[in-house]
């Protein structure tokens, strides 16, 4: 009986013994579980506000390209983010905090843009965002946006001095449409500096005018003129003449781009509808090509017509003395005049620009001889536009192009 007692005691002990190592390992079992529980929501929250750090930084380099884009002043110090990158080659330091904070309570971030050392057109965006404890750095390469901005005239003329205009008899020149695809523009815009009236010599100008209508005249006070202005909703491109030089000179140096030099051109057709180009004039005969000018006046080109169809930029003065008939932009860059005369048509736009500081005539713009200089959408867009990357005052407009994308934090 006695022995029966014992073991019976003794089992007890063995179950007692169990129940504590079962207990033991339940209670180390859910305490691992407790601490992995709360090590996966702290990885969770982790990766939580770096996934909203990483969307937040790149919001941010979106934002900026689009202001470089849009030629903004993200900084605000009275220049815009694209003569200040690419012309200045200064930096943009912007605080997108408060853009951030919008979008995510308690977000902040900031953006550089700097331009590229070796290549003109190309810009780095840098953008870093931190959410909650969580930092993310993106950086996006863009290639500066070469498109037409919207003109402001069949005929703009920008420059740091006083322009000069002569439309003489049985001339035209129309801010109206002529392909009806898009909006109308005035017959001519000049930049505000010393602006005088145009001298219409009964020649007609026309397109759109003060109250928002379209029409025209052969005097100063039923002509289609006026200065340029932001208030009347003037992209502030146009009021810098050194965005307007290095543009047109940015389309001089695009693959398949032509230069041609001397009073008559190799070939008196300088592209075609299925084919159009840019050709670069180069009438002051640099980079050792022989000009014209040389012999101390204007290019006067005569002899057979000429017809082209694209970018026409002319570097120096030229006397279009024989028609030429042209489908797209002409761009004339020079402190003197370009003249057009015998008949001339030009199917799109005219813009004539300047840079010197000059106090005097900085560039004169002269249409003679029954020439016709009609704003024509339809063939900027398809014979200038579709080589630059759009023309934004169509419906091809493009902003930059993103060249690379990366997270480097």
């Amino acid at each position: 009986m006695e022995r029966i007692k014992k073991l019976v005691e003794s089992e007890r002990g063995i179950v007692l013994v169990i129940t504590l190592l079962i207990l033991t390992l339940l209670i180390g079992a859910g305490t691992g579980a407790l601490v992995s529980t709360q090590t996966d929501l702290k990885t969770s929250g982790n990766l939580k506000r770096g996934t909203q750090a990483f969307y937040l930084a790149e919001a941010g380099a979106v934002y900026a390209q689009f202001a470089l884009d849009d030629d903004r002043d993200l900084d605000n110090n009275g220049v815009s983010d694209q003569t200040q990158v690419f012309t200045n080659e200064q930096t943009v330091t912007w605080d997108s905090t408060d853009l951030l904070d919008d979008l995510h309570s308690g977000a902040s971030g900031s953006v550089t843009i700097v331009r590229d050392s070796t290549d003109a057109t190309l810009a780095m965006i840098t953008s870093e965002a931190a959410y909650g404890g969580a930092r993310t750095i993106i950086k996006v390469a863009v290639k500066r946006a070469l498109a037409i901005p919207a003109l402001p005239a069949a005929v703009t003329v920008i420059s740091n001095g006083e322009n000069e205009f002569d439309f003489e008899d049985d001339t035209s020149t129309n801010g109206v449409d002529e392909s009806g695809t898009c909006g109308h523009v005035w017959g001519l815009v000049s930049s505000q500096l010393g602006f005088p009236d145009p001298d219409l010599e009964g020649g007609w100008l026309g397109g759109l005018l003060a109250d928002g209508s379209t029409g025209g005249g052969t005097t100063d006070d039923t002509a289609s003129w006026r200065e340029f202005g932001t208030n009347y909703g003037d992209d502030p491109f146009w009021a810098d003449p050194q965005n307007v030089w290095d543009l047109a000179g940015n389309w001089q140096n695009l693959p398949g781009a032509i230069t041609i030099a001397g009073e008559q051109p190799p070939n008196t057709t300088l592209g075609t509808a299925s084919n159009p180009q840019i050709t670069t004039w180069d009438v002051l005969g640099s980079g050792g090509s022989k000009g014209c000018d040389f012999k101390g006046g204007p290019c006067i080109i005569q002899g057979e017509k000429i017809s082209g169809y694209g970018i026409l930029i002319v570097n120096g003065e030229i006397i279009f003395k024989r028609d030429i008939v042209w489908h797209g932009l002409i761009v004339q860059k020079s402190d003197r005049q370009i003249t057009f005369q015998d008949d001339s048509e030009i199917h799109g736009a005219v813009i004539a620009v300047s840079t010197e500081n000059l106090s005097e005539e900085a560039t004169k713009v002269d249409i003679e001889d029954d020439t016709t200089i009609d704003f024509n959408c339809k063939a900027i867009e398809d014979y200038a536009g579709s080589l630059v990357g759009g023309f934004k005052g169509g419906s091809s407009g493009s902003g930059s192009d993103t060249v690379s994308w990366r997270q480097v934090l």
